[in-house]
């Protein structure tokens, strides 16, 4: 994506989260805001607007059907990885060649029932729409969000893992053969959670095993954001993947964005990762 496309979106998110930041967010069934003019055109920022401004519009359209999915226990606490290989893969864009060492890396999204735990052993500060350090039930097996940069790492670092590097994440993604998706060249509504979707919130982490990508690894396009590890000369953390409201252009591997480390929102969460050897 062209910098200067994504500086712009970045400032019209920037704004749309901090108008996140002194609310309390819940499902789309709460009650209905003010209707935000101009829908369809936030929409299509990197980051767009929260599940509450997308209310008025889930009210007019049909939602998709979800797909038949595989069940993660409830008490499945521990996030299954999966092994990629040392070598080359092609990054970006244009398909450059690059090098990682070999890593493991979550097959799923960590969920609000794994950051759960974390929150109780750590007495660490719940995310700002659970019920003291109890997440919400329905949402146990969705991504865990408005959790911020420190806060991941510090989820990390207590399970003993880390944030995947940039080009950890889009080779886990993408695999070795450059390709657009995680499942591949063609833009697949079916296989990821995004704003053609119509579903207006996150999914569970299972949701959609034909979005797969060629290491196993379940929504590494769409549902939410994740923050990796690499940070540029402003300190600005980077996001990858889009999320349930990023149109097809910010979900594909390549695509990145920067947010300051402090935030937090519904848009954002993460997975971790490990060396090997």
């Amino acid at each position: 994506l062209g910098k200067a496309r994504v500086h712009r979106g970045a400032d019209s998110i920037g704004r749309c989260i901090r108008r996140q930041t002194n609310s309390s967010p819940r499902r789309a069934t709460s009650r209905p805001p003010r209707r935000v003019p101009n829908l369809r055109e936030l929409l299509k920022e990197p980051l767009a607007p929260s599940r509450s401004t997308c209310y008025a519009l889930a009210q007019q359209e049909p939602i998709l059907a979800q797909e038949k999915r595989p069940v993660l226990g409830r008490r499945r606490l521990d996030s299954p990885m999966v092994l990629v290989p040392e070598g080359e893969f092609l990054i970006g864009e244009h398909l450059k060649t690059a090098t990682v060492k070999a890593f493991e890396i979550d097959v799923y999204l960590v969920t609000n029932e794994q950051y759960e735990r974390f929150v109780i052993a750590e007495k660490h500060d719940p995310p700002e729409h659970w019920d003291d350090a109890s997440c919400p039930d329905e949402l146990r097996d969705h991504p865990v969000t408005h959790v911020n940069w420190q806060d991941v790492k510090d989820y990390a670092e207590w399970i003993g893992k880390r944030l995947p590097t940039e080009l950890e994440w889009e080779k886990a993604a993408r695999g070795t053969d450059g390709r657009m998706w995680p499942w591949g060249s063609k833009f697949e509504p079916k296989c990821l959670n995004c704003a053609e979707s119509k579903l207006y919130g996150t999914t569970p982490v299972t949701q959609y095993p034909s979005g797969r990508s060629p290491y196993g690894c379940y929504d590494m396009a769409g549902n939410v954001w994740e923050w990796v590890g690499d940070v540029n000369s402003k300190k600005e953390p980077t996001l990858r993947g889009g999320c349930w409201s990023s149109y097809q252009v910010f979900t594909r591997c390549f695509a990145s964005h920067r947010r300051s480390p402090q935030t937090k929102s519904e848009l954002i969460g993460f997975r971790c990762c490990r060396d090997v050897g």
